[in-house]
């Protein structure tokens, strides 16, 4: 069985070599290090929530981005070497070398966010992340050459076998680690700065382990003679659609992303606003909020008792109307010479002074 997988015993006659368009290799590397990119970028903004269910939609579209990432790297590798002979793909074996990626993704990322594995030490959690990052590149690599339809066969070195996997494992190592420390070392680096480091090592394990998988790979004419059939604009414009539906799908996740967040942020924030609310509905002393104008923003009950206005009668209005008429009048200008001056000089200063009641009478009250 493995005869027909690997091949130790080369016919130099009978191996057919490719060449390579430097320009779609260089959009397929480019293709990988945006996706880790994007993944990375959605996992930072779901790990800076603190809702549970939001991190692990995180985890599960990073891993779709980034598998997404993986597959289009390698179709568009394969669209830049080519053979002196007509090659087709098996739509169902190309759609599903998708599948190990995304598990594989999904799988490392759930994997290292488990907060139950804190007694493993974080250098073997690495180890066995990068294993399961560097198989999930391998297997899709694999299945996906397996879809190759053409005349010869198709057999791989032992050796460059296994380095191929080796240079994913390692790469993927590598990029965790600098994921998790990078920031330690280099403690100058912004967010931004080791996210892009991270995602440009993510991506040249994906190259790397793909080109490596093309070094062991052995194309094996059944005949001397193969002819030419070579369609580079049409394998070109292939490319260029198939890299932009990775960034039409990247971008789509990171719509979908934003509109959960979205949601989840302002359902945080109307919760923090009620909390707020039942804080002030139930405080003893008189609250009453103004911004730099003077104009009021919010009464609480105890201020409705106190002044006998209601909260809906003074919302929009300048505060004005609670004050003494000798310190109404100074008070616009009071306010506009707090605001060219330190917050302390004008905040924490408690006096008593004179309020004014709805009904017009003046009452002593302690202003804080």
């Amino acid at each position: 069985m493995l005869a027909k997988f690997f091949i130790t015993d080369q016919d130099p006659s009978l191996i057919v070599s490719g060449v390579y368009d430097p320009s779609l290799v260089a959009l397929s590397i480019a293709t990988a290090i945006f996706a880790a990119y994007f993944s990375l970028h959605i996992i930072d903004l779901a790990n800076r929530t603190q809702f549970d269910s939001y991190r692990k939609l995180g985890s599960a579209t990073g891993a779709l981005v980034m598998s997404g990432g993986i597959w289009s790297m390698h179709f568009i590798g394969m669209l830049a070497f080519s053979l002196c002979t007509t090659v087709e793909y098996d739509s169902t074996l190309t759609f599903f070398s998708f599948i190990p990626a995304l598990l594989a993704c999904y799988t490392a990322f759930s994997f290292l966010k488990r907060k139950d594995l804190k007694q493993i030490p974080t250098t073997i959690k690495l180890l066995i992340g990068s294993v399961l990052l560097g198989s999930g590149i391998g297997a899709m690599h694999y299945s996906g050459m397996a879809a190759m339809q053409m005349s010869p066969l198709l057999r791989y070195d032992p050796a460059w076998f296994a380095a191929s996997i080796v240079v994913a494992v390692a790469l993927s190592f590598v990029g965790l680690y600098a994921r998790f420390h990078l920031g330690e070392y280099f403690k100058k680096l912004t967010v931004l700065q080791t996210r892009v480091i991270c995602a440009i090592i993510f991506g040249f394990a994906v190259a790397g382990m793909h080109y490596m998988g093309m070094a062991a790979t052995r194309f094996v004419a059944t005949s001397p003679l193969l002819s030419e059939n070579v369609q580079t604009s049409q394998l070109t414009f292939i490319a260029i659609s198939v890299s932009f539906a990775t960034v039409l799908l990247t971008a789509l996740v990171g719509i979908i992303n934003g509109m959960v967040r979205f949601r989840l942020l302002l359902a945080e924030k109307s919760a923090e606003e009620s909390r707020l609310d039942a804080i002030l509905g139930t405080a003893i002393d008189g609250i009453v909020t103004i911004n730099i104008h003077g104009i009021i923003l919010s009464f609480n009950k105890s201020a409705e008792t106190i002044f006998g206005w209601r909260q809906d009668e003074v919302l929009g209005k300048n505060v004005k109307l609670l004050m003494n008429d000798d310190i109404a009048a100074q008070h616009d200008g009071y306010l506009a010479d707090s605001s060219r001056h330190e917050v302390k000089k004008v905040i924490g200063v408690n006096r008593n002074v004179f309020a004014k009641h709805k009904d017009g009478h003046l009452f002593p009250i302690r202003l804080g």
